[in-house]
């Protein structure tokens, strides 16, 4: 007899190939079983959909795989997947990174017994290359500094986001709320619906027994920083904060011009002409902002400006 549906796991995936039955052993070894696995298949090649197909065939809980015509890519797939969910809590998750065996359970244990509406479960983020016991990996532990409060939430992800989307589990009551991802964006669709969450007021209490594990590729990684179009989908996503704010948020003004600076940052190196518009656009949203950069930083900058400041970076790192 099925077990029943609690939490619906969705998965877009495009050709993961072999790293997606890595993330499969991850959920077999889970101690909580009330679960399903939604696969979308995103225009994989013929070598792919057999291997979801064979996921779906010794998997011990249910799978099911929907596939779309053609590539969607992340944000459509994700809604695709979150419309057929039958769990009344839902977590996403990549189809190359992992979770600890007592990750869902845990995370339902937390989330079931909150008394208050609007919550949402994350559990730190561990990154890793290869193996998660390399030396390369490590812990985002920027949650460490936050409060579980709404605003203190808010202003601090607005600038650097302590938590992967993928480390949480949601009620899918208030994914619907918000319309789920915004299938407009091709980048940061995460973010922003992490943001759009917590502007309409979600708290996110921590799970710290476990860990999301995220998996990098080096330089192949989707996500790479070289495109105009993503830069320019970075902008659209502040764009639609500052839409969001009114006058009484006089404070989140400051803390969306500190992200366009650190974007203005980030960008310099692959797109200069990118990085003067989220400079321009972090002035006119709040003139004379401080920076959130280290204060040394801040200090070269402000004597020498962006352009010399990289360039005596780059002379301390040679």
């Amino acid at each position: 007899m099925m077990s029943e549906i609690i939490i619906s796991l969705i998965t877009p995936a495009y050709n993961p190939g072999e790293f997606i039955l890595e993330t499969f052993d991850s959920l077999e070894n889970q101690t909580f079983k009330n679960f399903e696995w939604i696969i979308v298949d995103d225009a994989s090649n013929k070598k792919n959909q057999l291997l979801f197909d064979k996921i779906s065939e010794v998997a011990t809980f249910k799978v099911l795989i929907i596939r779309n015509s053609k590539n969607l890519l992340q944000s459509k797939s994700k809604n695709i997947g979150l419309k057929k969910a039958k769990g009344k809590f839902i977590k996403f998750i990549d189809a190359d990174d992992l979770i600890d065996c007592e990750h869902l359970e845990n995370q339902y244990n937390l989330i079931k017994n909150s008394i208050s509406e609007h919550i949402a479960v994350f559990s730190p983020t561990h990154n890793f290359v290869g193996s998660i016991h390399s030396k390369n990996s490590h812990i985002n532990l920027a949650y460490k500094e936050v409060e579980t409060k709404n605003l203190a939430q808010l202003k601090k992800f607005i600038v650097q986001p302590f938590f992967h989307h993928c480390s949480c589990l949601f009620n899918r009551d208030d994914l619907f709320k918000i319309n789920g991802f915004d299938e407009n964006l091709i980048t940061d669709e995460d973010g922003d619906l992490i943001i759009r969450l917590m502007l309409n007021g979600m708290v996110f209490l921590l799970c710290e027994t476990s860990y999301y594990y995220y998996r990098h590729h080096n330089l192949s990684r989707v996500s790479r920083n070289n495109s105009n179009l993503k830069w320019e989908h970075r902008l659209k996503v502040c764009e639609k904060i500052e839409n969001s704010l009114n006058i009484q948020n006089i404070d989140l003004y400051e803390t969306l011009a500190q992200r366009l600076d650190n974007l203005g940052l980030e960008s310099f190196k692959n797109n200069e002409e990118m990085s003067h518009v989220f400079f321009r656009k972090a002035e006119k949203v709040y003139p004379n902002y401080s920076f959130s950069g280290n204060k040394y930083q801040n200090i070269v900058r402000k004597l020498v400006g962006i352009n010399m400041m990289f360039k005596i970076k780059g002379l301390l790192q040679n």
